[in-house]
């Protein structure tokens, strides 16, 4: 199928997240918020990957 031939797609609107950049909250990998993190395992923290050491 030519490229012509396909239909169009594409992003019409984006919402920003309101979120504080500055939040030092731990999350799981499934995105819910950990109160009671252990050590050795891996969280997310400011929408990076973390190994909480404490």
């Amino acid at each position: 199928m030519p490229v012509e031939d396909m239909p169009e797609s594409g992003v019409e609107c984006i919402i920003s997240d309101s979120r504080n950049q500055e939040d030092n909250s731990l999350y799981d990998l499934n995105g819910r918020r950990v109160l009671n993190p252990v050590k050795g395992e891996i969280y997310l923290q400011s929408g990076r990957k973390v190994i909480y050491t404490k």
